[in-house]
Formats: C-alpha cells, structure tokens, sequence
C-alpha cells in the first residue's frame, strides 16, 4: 500500500492550481476563504473519506470528484503557458491542447492508480497572510491526521492565492508543499524534456506529447509509474 505522505504528495501536486468565478466586487480575504472552503477543501475532504470497498462504483465516485475538480477549478491556461515557458508561443494551437489535455488526464489517472486503502488525513483552513503584491495572498491549509495526535504527522501547505480583476476570479497559482514549489517543480520536469528534445534536433513539442502520452497509457494498462516524465523511454 502507497505511503499517505506519498498518496497526499500525489493529490495536491495534481491540484495546486485551481480557479473559480467569484461574484464579488474585490479581493477581500472573506472572499478567499469562501473559494477555498467550497472549491478546494470540500472536495478534497470528500475524495480522501471515499473508502475501499468491493462496491463497483467507488472509483467511478472518485474519479467523478477529481474531474469536476479539473474541469471546473483548474486553469489549464496558466498552467500551460508557464510550464512551457518559451515552448508554448512556438507550439501550434493543436499542440497546446493535446498537451494540455494529457497533462490533466495523466494526473487524473496517477492519483486514481494510487488513492486506495485507508486515508485518515483532513484538510483544515489555518489563516490568510498577504502575500509579496496587491491582491495576492497565501492560504495555509494542513492536512491532520485524525487518528493521532501526534503533531509531526500534520502535513503543511501554502497556496498562492491572486485576484484577477479583470476576470473577476481567484486563483490559486502555486502550492507550496512542505517546502516544495509544486508549479517550479513541475516546469522544472518538463523543460528538462523539451530542452533535450531541442538539443538532439528534435522537435520538443512531439517529444513531450509522445512521454506524456506513452506515461497515460502504462497508467491506462495498470503499471505503476513512480518514475519522472523525463526517464520514460521513447521507442
């Protein structure tokens, strides 16, 4: 059975960059919290209670979670555009949706192969801090074990919270994860493929689509992938 630290690593690294409409006429600190309490911690809360069981349906209620999840608070958009760095203004529009489109399907996938068993952790709100610029705030959310009391099982966790005034939404666009940069470390990965990709003449794009696409399909089979994006064979 997959370790809970590794199993809530899984989770938020797929989660870290959530958005959602706000009917508000500011970026007020009432206005976060309420984001964060109905279109991340709700959900979370109810995917982590979910138990293993012989019911046929359980990963469907699962996965039903993570993709309303997905489709309705991530932004994709962001994502893309800052994984990619340079990348993404020479990608073709047919390339950026791929790409994004098996960026969130992988995720969707690892977290189903990897959410089983028994999962005694809760997502609790802690406070606001502001953040380094006007309208941008940090949210600390622990995760708390409630089958023990033992403080040094509470996992840590800061999101990056900015308003966009001319949308008129809040968004989340980092976690902070016991001292990880999620979105850093996910660039990170990436332009190590698109950056050897280029170096060996190839084209980046079609590099990393063919990984992320090869890395789907071993989840799509059941075979447990652990192993970084950029040590995935191309054959």
């Amino acid at each position: 059975m997959m370790n809970t630290r590794i199993l809530l690593t899984f989770i938020i690294t797929t989660l870290f960059m959530f958005v959602s409409p706000l009917k508000s006429e500011g970026g007020g600190k009432t206005e976060i919290e309420t984001f964060i309490h109905t279109s991340i911690m709700a959900p979370i809360n109810e995917l982590l209670k979910i138990k293993e069981s012989s019911e046929y349906d359980y990963k469907k209620k699962q996965e039903k979670i993570l993709r309303e999840l997905f489709h309705q608070h991530l932004n994709m958009r962001y994502i893309v555009k800052f994984v990619l760095g340079q990348y993404a203004k020479k990608a073709s529009t047919v390339e950026l949706k791929e790409y994004e489109h098996l960026v969130r399907e992988t995720n969707i996938k690892s977290i189903l192969f990897n959410l089983q068993g028994s999962i005694s952790y809760e997502l609790v709100f802690v406070g606001i801090k502001d953040g380094n610029s006007k309208n941008q705030y940090f949210v600390l959310l622990d995760f708390i074990d409630t089958n023990s009391k033992e403080s040094s099982k509470t996992i840590k966790s800061q999101w990056r919270v900015k308003y966009d005034t001319s949308k008129d939404k809040f968004q989340i666009i980092d976690t902070i994860f016991e001292g990880l940069s999620l979105v850093l470390n996910l660039k990170t990965e990436h332009q190590q493929v698109l950056n050897k990709a280029r170096d060996d003449g190839e084209d980046p794009m079609e590099s990393i689509i063919l990984k992320l696409n090869q890395q789907l399909l071993r989840l799509e089979e059941g075979v447990k992938t652990d192993i970084s994006i950029e040590k995935i064979t191309v054959k």
